[in-house]
């Protein structure tokens, strides 16, 4: 679980991203909104100074914007001629 510094609550799980809904006092799944989202096992969260939300999964690093407009899958990165896959970001 992560509360964000807008107060919302988020919650990874073996199933994808859930946002605490206030009103209702319940999780719903951003997979509904954001496909990209569903069935993923998050494993940690963080967010940036810009808002952004980074989730750790088994096998890659996922970037969502603040708005939940846009997701962007990071599955590794370059280093000098090297390219490093990720695995399993159990800790940001």
């Amino acid at each position: 679980m992560f509360p964000d510094s807008e107060g919302r609550i988020w919650c990874g799980t073996g199933g994808g991203l859930y946002l605490f809904d206030r009103e209702s006092g319940t999780f719903r799944n951003t997979g509904d909104g954001l496909p990209d989202l569903k069935r993923l096992s998050i494993r940690s969260i963080v967010q940036t100074r810009s808002g952004d939300l980074l989730l750790g999964t088994g096998e890659s690093l996922i970037k969502v914007s603040p708005d939940l407009e846009r997701v962007k899958t990071i599955r590794g990165f370059h280093r000098a001629d090297v390219y490093t896959q990720f695995t399993d970001i159990n800790a940001i």
